[in-house]
């Protein structure tokens, strides 16, 4: 993500801020115009959304007491009054705003399930376990994506992570992973995506439930890394799909940081989120990974991003590329 200059004094500023630590000014992000505004001088009626208060959220509505889109896709959230549920919620919350960047950058309308059935919406959940009530599954199932508030806790997802021999887990992977199933829900809506999605992905209609059994019992085929980015994707054409879909986010997102942060400008600047530079996006994205990756050896720390975009990997992000296209001019 690139930074933003301060409505006030131009001075950068970056996503999360409300406060411009060069001229005090309080800022707050309008998702509409995708700027930063001064939200104390009475800017267009702008206000801070009516979550500040409680989760730090740092969207503008242009209503005083309203929630801003992020909030309003929420059907439940940890109680606000357990301090310790309020900061996994608000840890949350902070992905998700990244996650809706990234889709209304691609110029995809997002709104809440509760007003059309092709919708989004989240349920932030604790289990019993560690202070909430019930069982805790995390997923997505008709527009409505269950996320763990405890995956906010990063000794709890690092041995999650370490359990299930994962290679990479954050809350803004999980946001990502799973809005690839809300998305190829929607793009099954517009005609031809189901046959082309199966010659490359494979059938989804089979039997999903016992897939995973199989998943889990024998893990991932010896040869996972020639067609595939994880070896969750060996488990259902589903999760292959999900699990690209999220990849290709992080590199769309990460290509827009890489470019708004690069030093040399030998070569000619672009917008990543335009339309058909995919292609170039994809080369920029894997000379960063490999240097990114180089570096984290160099301090000692693990491989920044590990993970191989092969041909094979390669098609199915430019057909993840090309079907989202599809979907923003639909």
């Amino acid at each position: 993500m690139r930074p933003f200059p301060c409505p006030t004094c131009q001075t950068q500023v970056f996503f999360e801020n409300t406060l411009c630590t060069a001229c005090g000014s309080t800022i707050g992000y309008e998702a509409e115009e995708n700027r930063f505004v001064c939200v104390d001088a009475d800017h267009d009626s702008l206000s801070f959304c009516a979550n500040h208060i409680h989760s730090g959220c740092n969207w503008t509505v242009r209503d005083a007491g309203r929630y801003c889109l992020s909030c309003d896709l929420n059907e439940m959230i940890p109680p606000v009054d357990d301090p310790e549920q309020r900061r996994r919620w608000a840890d949350v919350e902070v992905s998700k705003r990244r996650f809706l960047y990234s889709v209304m950058r691609m110029d995809i309308p997002i709104y809440p399930k509760r007003h059309d059935p092709t919708g989004l919406s989240f349920r932030i959940l604790v289990d019993a376990e560690h202070g909430g009530a019930g069982n805790v599954t995390m997923g997505h199932q008709n527009g409505v994506i269950t996320i763990d508030a405890t995956e906010a806790d990063a000794h709890l997802r690092e041995f999650r992570r370490a359990e299930l021999d994962e290679r990479y887990r954050t809350l803004l992977g999980h946001m990502r992973h799973e809005s690839g199933h809300y998305f190829w829900e929607r793009l099954l809506l517009i005609e031809g995506f189901d046959t082309e999605f199966r010659a490359l992905f494979g059938d989804e209609r089979e039997d999903y439930g016992e897939a995973l059994k199989r998943y889990y019992k024998q893990g991932a085929p010896a040869d996972w890394q020639e067609k595939h980015i994880s070896a969750y994707c060996t488990a259902h054409p589903w999760e292959d799909w999900a699990e690209t879909f999220a990849h290709y986010m992080h590199i769309v997102d990460g290509v827009e940081t890489v470019e708004a942060y690069r030093q040399a400008k030998d070569d000619e600047p672009f917008d990543p989120y335009d339309r058909d530079v995919f292609a170039l996006t994809l080369q920029r994205w894997m000379s960063t990974a490999l240097l990114m990756n180089a570096m984290n050896r160099s301090l000692g720390h693990q491989d920044y991003y590990p993970f191989v975009v092969n041909e094979s990997v390669a098609d199915k992000m430019r057909f993840i590329d090309q079907w989202m296209g599809k979907l923003r001019a639909n």
